[in-house]
């Protein structure tokens, strides 16, 4: 289908949608992580004022804090290693090891269950506390500060590699042989691919790139024979893992065929996220792309379908190249 027949379909579907009110989509949950794991709740997590609100003992007892509970006072006291934190039912003044610490919103009472600000909690424990918007999650972790651009070698949860090692380096780290490899290409660059794992034992392409100062970019694609849903959330997996590793709120690039789709299906979808990029992906209007930047490289990461709706061939990557 050519743009100018996509643009007129998109015409007539948005003349026949202006009355669809957005609220009939429902908005996907937060989900929260802590190092990869997903924290579970009675009640889901909800945002007040810009702020998630969580139940106080799964978060707590997640991060190792022991939990007490006063219904004197209504108060809150979680306490880990010389660290207390103290926080009160509706009172925004809370305490960090005596400290008084201002919240933005105060913690509440919600049909008994007391939820607090995760933010607050996640960064009062030392923890990094990244927001994915394109996945609706939460990740808190605590890792290593960014690599130095004095090192050739890098590393973050998926990316452990050395700039300038030679083809045999990389096969001999890997103890396995290449299944494919192409020598000099017109630019002056070869290609090595391996089988391996990725993301939840995901079989994927291990791609890596040389010119003649030797391994200048690596790339891991993982083969997606899975659902829309879970593919959806591996992206946001990785891309939240990453935000929370590089320190950078996360704000994934929706990369639109044109305007007019842009504006039809953000009508059409209203805050359901999910469905919106699954529809516009399946009829090739839609791209989603991440970038994560280090003193020594950048990482990319892209989700696309190659496909159609009925047939979809979800391609996702993440690419790590080293600054020229």
């Amino acid at each position: 289908m050519n743009r100018k027949v996509k643009s007129a379909l998109l015409v007539t579907l948005l003349a026949a949608s202006v009355a669809m009110p957005g609220s009939v989509f429902a908005q996907e949950p937060v989900k929260v992580f802590i190092q990869n794991e997903r924290v579970h709740f009675d009640v889901e997590p909800a945002i007040e004022s810009g702020v998630t609100l969580v139940q106080f003992r799964p978060i707590f007892e997640e991060l190792g804090l022991t939990v007490e509970w006063d219904s004197k006072t209504n108060t809150v006291t979680g306490r880990k290693d010389g660290l207390s934190i103290v926080l009160q039912i509706n009172n925004k003044n809370a305490a960090v090891n005596g400290e008084t610490k201002v919240l933005e919103v105060a913690p509440a009472n919600v049909d008994g269950n007391i939820v607090v600000p995760l933010r607050f909690i996640g960064e009062a424990t030392g923890n990094q506390v990244n927001w994915n918007e394109s996945a609706r999650q939460i990740v808190i972790r605590s890792g290593p500060e960014r690599g130095s651009g004095n090192s050739a070698t890098v590393s973050d949860p998926y990316f452990n590699w050395t700039w300038g090692m030679s083809p045999a380096e990389v096969q001999a780290t890997l103890n396995q042989k290449p299944y494919i490899q192409y020598n000099g290409d017109k630019g002056g660059y070869d290609f090595v691919l391996y089988h391996n794992r990725f993301v939840e034992e995901n079989d994927s392409q291990l791609a890596f790139k040389f010119n003649s100062s030797g391994l200048t970019e690596v790339a891991y694609l993982p083969v997606l024979s899975s659902t829309y849903d879970e593919i959806y959330d591996m992206y946001g997996e990785i891309s939240g893992t990453l935000s929370a590793f590089y320190r950078q709120d996360d704000e994934d690039y929706l990369i639109w065929s044109d305007d007019l789709a842009e504006s039809f299906y953000k009508q059409i979808y209203g805050k359901d996220r999910r469905g919106m990029i699954e529809m516009a992906m399946g009829s090739e209007n839609l791209t989603i792309f991440n970038q994560f930047e280090a003193d020594t490289y950048k990482a990319s990461l892209l989700f696309t379908n190659e496909g159609t709706l009925t047939e979809p061939e979800y391609k996702m990557g993440l690419i790590y190249s080293r600054p020229k």
